[in-house]
């Protein structure tokens, strides 16, 4: 009776510990979470750059004139967005349309 209970634990130990290896088999869904990741931040990196790609085509396509226009409208919108007040001189000095 005695060695059957020893056979029988000895059983119990050798049979759970690979129970329990098999029961950690997340490592493909691990894999396949990793491979979606990847997915999309190569897409948002792709979107990103056709984005910067188009901004500068925007900019080729338009006149010298028009482009100074657009850069110094962009850099009062900065500042507008900014919440930062012309500096006082400017003020005082500005041609009055």
């Amino acid at each position: 009776m005695r060695s059957a209970f020893h056979k029988l634990i000895t059983i119990v130990f050798l049979v759970v510990p690979v129970g329990l290896a098999a029961q950690s088999g997340d490592s493909k869904q691990d894999k396949h979470e990793k491979e979606a990741d990847r997915r999309k931040q190569e897409q948002q990196q792709m979107q990103e750059e056709a984005i910067e790609r188009g901004r500068k085509r925007q900019m080729k396509i338009q006149t010298k004139e028009t482009r100074k226009r657009m850069k110094r409208n962009s850099k009062k919108a900065r500042k507008f967005n900014e919440d930062k007040r012309e500096f006082f001189l400017v003020k005082m000095f500005r041609k009055k349309k």
